[in-house]
């Protein structure tokens, strides 16, 4: 099982990653609003399960911003430059 851990933990950070891109395509494209949404909803439980303490914070502040649209752009941009540098550190 420990053997796995490594390909675990890098298939979670790729999926984070994957997740903070739609939200980062929500910034120029807002009609992906609703889908950056549900991303930011799911990533608030998976960021602090594979070590990425606060990030769950990060993201739930994402999904309220996009849940009222239009959102304050630039408290968006900053939560999700800080959910990119979160998930993007090694």
């Amino acid at each position: 099982m420990s053997d796995a851990l490594p390909q675990l933990w890098a298939a979670a950070r790729h999926v984070a990653q994957a997740r903070v891109a739609v939200l980062e395509q929500a910034l120029d494209d807002p009609s992906t609003a609703r889908v950056a949404w549900e991303e930011a909803n799911k990533l608030v439980g998976s960021l602090d399960s594979y070590g990425r303490t606060g990030g769950s914070s990060l993201a739930r502040r994402a999904s309220e911003l996009l849940h009222d649209w239009p959102p304050n752009l630039e408290e968006l941009r900053n939560v999700i430059a800080d959910l990119r540098r979160l998930v993007d550190r090694p």
